[in-house]
């Protein structure tokens, strides 16, 4: 497999080119892309990685503050509890509220941004769930789609033998077709995947990640991800960024937002509160809210 880790891919003659190099020689030698390199290869390409979040041991505090919230949520950090808990957690709402993530997606979507979800996304050492190919632009029905990126962030390494995140290069020019699989191991809801020969899969390139460090994806990117088969957890926050001026397709209800950068102009959007608290009262009104307007158009 490809890594993204080393160095900024070119465009040339030979189409899209990275390193073969180890998964240890390129955590070695990889640097981090600055903002201005993040967004381009996003738009070039369609993802970039790896980009710089914060350090080893502040990915490790935050680890730490993960599992004590899962220890809190009754029947684990499943369903419901893994999502938008940057309205439940005051450190997850300053976690995707830092400068070192925000400053390539202003590049990218402007200074005024909201974030419309986000999810934990945790494999279980020696596991056996996967993400099937798909674009997150499919059933969202944000628009325009051009301006939604997605980060990844990383707690722990995320490699590809650990079910790291894969992403097809270029993919990202297009909407295309999706099944509904439903399958028992694949943590996507509806089991979507792009349909078969409408992309290279042979081209995937690994984004291998360290703790601390993030990815970025175009929202219609095709991407997905394996099983874990090291004896860690894999855990990272996928978080999905837009331009304020995006909205809802038409004929779907209002939903909720959250403003992390500049200010929302344009009011399409129910602006989510700023956590003050773990898990008050509050804040669980306001996760409720925000979850029960998202189901009502997602499964609809």
């Amino acid at each position: 497999a490809r890594s993204a880790g080393t160095e900024l891919p070119k465009e040339g003659g030979g189409g899209f080119s990275l390193p073969r190099r180890c998964l240890a020689d390129a955590a070695v030698r990889r640097r981090h892309l600055g903002p201005m390199e993040a967004a381009d290869s996003v738009r070039l390409h369609g993802f970039s990685a790896p980009m710089r979040a914060m350090d080893e041991a502040s990915a490790s505090a935050c680890l730490g503050r993960l599992w004590n919230y899962e220890r809190a949520c009754d029947g684990g950090l499943v369903g419901d509890a893994r999502i938008k808990t940057h309205l439940l957690l005051p450190w997850v709402a300053d976690l995707v509220s830092m400068p070192s993530l925000l400053d390539p997606l202003v590049e990218l979507l402007g200074k005024d941004i909201l974030i419309w979800s986000s999810g934990w996304a945790i494999k279980p050492p020696a596991s056996t769930g996967f993400y099937s190919w798909h674009q997150d632009s499919t059933y969202a029905g944000v628009e325009p789609s051009d301006d939604v990126v997605v980060a990844w962030i990383a707690l722990s390494p995320a490699r590809h033998e650990s079910g790291g995140i894969r992403y097809i290069p270029g993919s990202h020019k297009q909407q295309l077709p999706h099944i509904d699989r439903f399958q028992e191991d694949n943590f996507l809801s509806r089991g979507q995947e792009v349909q078969s020969g409408c992309f290279d899969e042979q081209s995937a390139v690994d984004a291998t990640l360290e703790p601390g460090e993030f990815a970025l994806h175009h929202f219609r990117c095709v991407h997905g991800s394996g099983p874990n088969t090291t004896g860690a957890a894999r855990v990272g926050l996928q978080v999905l960024y837009m331009a304020a001026h995006c909205r809802k397709a038409r004929g779907c209800a209002r939903e909720g937002a959250f403003l992390v950068h500049g200010e929302d102009r344009y009011g399409h959007w129910e602006l989510e509160p700023q956590p003050k608290a773990d898990l008050g009262p509050e804040e669980v009104a306001a996760h409720r809210r925000a979850l029960d307007l998202e189901k009502a158009n997602y499964f609809t």
